[in-house]
């Protein structure tokens, strides 16, 4: 793959969208009680809070010296954005579980993520792994279980549209050599099981 093409694809699939689509999604099955201008009011707080407060936060770090690309590619790098990152969803699934405003699905949604954020925040003490993986895997476990839970056509299809998808955003990533196949498969498979295991939660 042409390396300009494979950072094309890895900006466009960029990890910080995922928690968004995994709840535009999430409104497809599970809706939440709101009308539909304050749902899209409600995915509207969404982005704000998983893109661009992480975002602002990357660009004041990169222009105090911080981190050394916006692309985090070093490990020591990615410490200070997983750990606000990781607040926020904490604290926003903390704000969601007591409020029950926007319902239970929403509130062990974003518990879930918190959980995935953390375990990645650990690991890269060890390891750097894939990010970008581990939101893609994240959007293949919520078409999977729309899939298995509903036994529904149009979800399978989705299952498998994602799947290519995954292929075409990991192979991105070595083609950049962000990353290799074990950290790609490691996130990956992380994103995958926090997700699919929100819908045993909603049982």
């Amino acid at each position: 793959m042409n390396v300009r093409l494979a950072k094309f694809i890895a900006i466009v699939f960029h990890p910080a969208f995922a928690t968004t689509v995994i709840f535009l999604l999430l409104g497809k099955y599970y809706l939440i009680p709101l009308g539909g201008s304050q749902y899209l009011s409600f995915i509207g707080i969404i982005f704000v809070i998983t893109v661009l407060f992480p975002l602002i936060f990357i660009i004041l770090l990169r222009r105090m010296s911080f981190v050394k690309s916006f692309e985090l590619d070093l490990r020591q790098d990615r410490f200070a954005p997983y750990i606000l990152s990781t607040a926020i969803y904490g604290c926003t699934a903390y704000s969601f579980y007591q409020s029950g405003a926007f319902g239970m699905p929403a509130a062990y949604t974003m518990m879930n993520l918190t959980a995935l954020l953390a375990t990645l925040l650990v690991v890269n003490f060890f390891y750097k792994v894939s990010a970008h993986a581990a939101g893609m895997g994240g959007i293949c476990g919520l078409w999977f279980a729309f899939a298995y839970y509903f036994v529904s056509i149009d979800a399978l299809w989705g299952a498998v549209l994602s799947i290519v998808l995954s292929g075409l955003v990991l192979t991105s990533r070595l083609a950049t050599n962000s990353h290799g196949f074990g950290q790609l498969f490691l996130g990956w498979f992380l994103g995958f099981v926090s997700v699919f295991s929100i819908f045993e939660w909603l049982r």
